[in-house]
């Protein structure tokens, strides 16, 4: 979307014309809306659960919920990811039913060789999250099928990953039993 509209990724594009597109579409769809709200718009958890419930006043279901420092470097500290989206889900879980995504960035700007030493930390990083109550993980840019298969087999909440083109799409979710893939592009 923020391609689309002129914008870079990162939440450059301003919080408010993000909640009008998310209106136009809700209000356009008949389906569920979940929306990558990248890291929420602030590291306070606090501002995040309002920013989540304007979110949620705009029509959506969900988000995608990143860990990645917007416009900085690096991961927030898995706490601060914990307590953000144990704020969101201690403060939307009477209002309606809405699903949590936790993204994590650990892979992003990674050599893949590496990789493999950062699976433990995948896991840990899923079970903090689910703990703190996200409904999914995902872990876009870990392409190796053996190290996805790690991560799922350490996981609980429903890996998402992203396929290498080559990968058939099917065959993929079969043979790794993750909940949810998305093209590389």
């Amino acid at each position: 979307m923020t391609a689309a509209h002129g914008f870079e990724d990162g939440e450059v594009i301003p919080l408010d014309f993000v909640l009008r597109v998310i209106e136009r579409i809700t209000s356009t769809v008949g389906l569920p809306v979940t929306v990558d709200f990248e890291g929420g718009y602030t590291t306070r958890p606090q501002q995040v659960v309002k920013n989540v419930r304007r979110v949620i006043q705009a029509g959506a279901v969900g988000i995608n919920f990143e860990d990645r420092v917007v416009g900085g470097e690096g991961l927030l500290g898995i706490q601060n990811q914990v307590e953000r989206i144990d704020a969101v889900r201690h403060a939307v879980q009477k209002e309606s039913p809405f699903v949590i995504n936790a993204r994590t960035d650990l892979f992003l700007g990674t050599d893949p060789k590496t990789h493999s030493s950062l699976i433990t930390a995948a896991i840990d990083h899923e079970a903090a999250y689910r703990e703190a109550g996200a409904d999914g993980f995902f872990a876009p840019r870990l392409p190796d099928p053996s190290l996805i298969e790690t991560v799922v087999d350490g996981e609980r909440s429903g890996l998402g990953c992203q396929r290498p083109a080559l990968w058939p799409q099917t065959t993929a979710r079969q043979t790794l039993r993750f909940a949810r893939s998305q093209k590389q592009l």
